[in-house]
């Protein structure tokens, strides 16, 4: 069976996305609800291996990456979630994503040419921006 990518969810995929850690404890509906998102989520068969959630347009910025989540053993997965929103991204004209990482998880990003900008750093936090090379 093959992996999907989908963009227009349901209410079955919508049940299942809620219930990664990130979405439990967060505005999961007023994220989803949001003119300004986009989501892309991977699927086998129905069921969802992992999503990511773009923040697009909000207050004439860049584009954010609002949340990576994947299921455990989805080896590859978040990698090519995340190659596809820099896609859609620079085919919406974009030049420069934005988003909030963790120290322990910014290197994840550093692969896709995202750079680390200690000038944002607040707290633990640090913003990551893709630069168009």
């Amino acid at each position: 069976m093959r992996i999907k990518y989908i963009s227009v969810i349901n209410d079955e995929v919508k049940k299942q996305i809620a219930v990664f850690p990130l979405m439990k404890d967060g505005p999961f509906e007023e994220d989803l609800n949001n003119p300004s998102s986009y989501i892309l989520v991977a699927l086998l068969g129905e069921k969802v291996l992992g999503y990511v959630l773009l923040e697009v347009g909000f207050n004439d910025t860049s584009p954010n990456i609002k949340y990576v989540e994947v299921k455990k053993n989805t080896h590859g997965i978040g990698s090519s979630l995340v190659n596809r929103v820099i896609k859609y991204a620079k085919e919406k004209g974009e030049k420069e994503i934005t988003l909030l990482a963790t120290e322990e998880n910014y290197r994840f990003f550093e692969k896709f040419g995202f750079k680390f900008n200690r000038a944002w750093n607040k707290l633990r936090f640090g913003s990551l921006l893709f630069i168009e090379q």
